[in-house]
Order: structure tokens, then C-alpha cells, then sequence
């Protein structure tokens, strides 16, 4: 008698587990990035990328295989919807960091910042103290849904 219960216990988290498996299908995004930009331990140059949100881990391909890299992110859905797909840069001077990607469909995945972007705005904040200046610039990139 006991068995029945945790068979439909076992059953109804198998369906559960495969309702929930839609909302965390891959994101992939093709994108010209006209510049040099860092992501996590990496500087890729500019270029052609395949951008896969799969599940809160990014990767970032460029079109040969030579220069990739995955990154840890935090998906999320904004208040507010563009319907258009982008990647979104931080900017110190000349220097770019990978902030966050946006699909089509406005999922939203904000990349853990990396510690090479960390020490940039250190760096900042110890040459403009007074200017008060360490904020980045935002670029955004248009992309293409693949």
C-alpha cells in the first residue's frame, strides 16, 4: 500500500520536471561586436559571436572555435520589453566588459562581474577620487536571434 503513494510522488515530480524544462530552453544569439571585450578570466577581440544562454551559463564562440569562453549569469525577465536581442557592455575609457545579454523574447542574463572589470574601477577610483567618475558608460550591440 505505501509503494503507491511515493510511485505517484516519483510521477508527479517527473512531470513537474518536465513542465518546468521550457523556461530554461537555450537562448542563442549570432552578434558583431566591433571591439576588444573582457568576460570573466578572458579578452576576446572583436569580432563575430555565437552567444548560448543555457540555464544561467553563458557561452560566448567566435565563428572560428578559437576564442571562447563560458561565464556564470542570472537570468531574469525585466518590467519592461524590447523584443530585441543585444548584448550589453560596461565602459571604462577604452575598455569593455560583457554585462548582460537580452534574447528576443527579453530574457535577461546579468553576468557576475569579473575581476579584471573589478580592478578597472578600483583603478578609477583611486585617479578620479575627486571627479567622482567611476561610473561605466552602457554600449549596447544589436543581435541576431539564431
Amino acid at each position: 500500500m505505501k509503494q503507491h503513494p511515493n510511485r505517484l510522488r516519483a510521477l508527479c515530480g517527473l512531470l513537474f520536471a518536465l513542465a518546468a524544462t521550457p523556461a530554461f530552453a537555450q537562448q542563442v544569439v549570432r552578434v558583431d561586436v566591433p571591439f576588444e571585450f573582457g568576460t570573466a578570466k578572458v579578452t576576446l577581440p572583436a569580432g563575430s559571436y555565437t552567444v548560448v544562454d543555457r540555464n544561467q551559463i553563458i557561452t560566448i564562440t567566435d565563428g572560428s572555435g578559437k576564442h571562447a569562453v563560458a561565464v556564470v549569469a542570472q537570468r531574469f525577465h525585466p518590467d519592461t520589453a524590447t523584443g530585441k536581442a543585444m548584448l550589453v557592455f560596461h565602459r571604462y575609457g577604452p575598455r569593455y566588459f560583457l554585462a548582460r545579454v537580452v534574447a528576443a523574447d527579453d530574457t535577461t542574463s546579468d553576468l557576475t562581474m569579473s575581476t579584471a572589470e573589478k580592478r578597472v574601477i578600483q583603478e578609477l577610483r583611486d585617479v578620479r577620487a575627486a571627479r567622482n567618475s567611476t561610473v561605466p558608460q552602457v554600449v549596447r550591440v544589436a543581435a541576431a536571434e539564431r
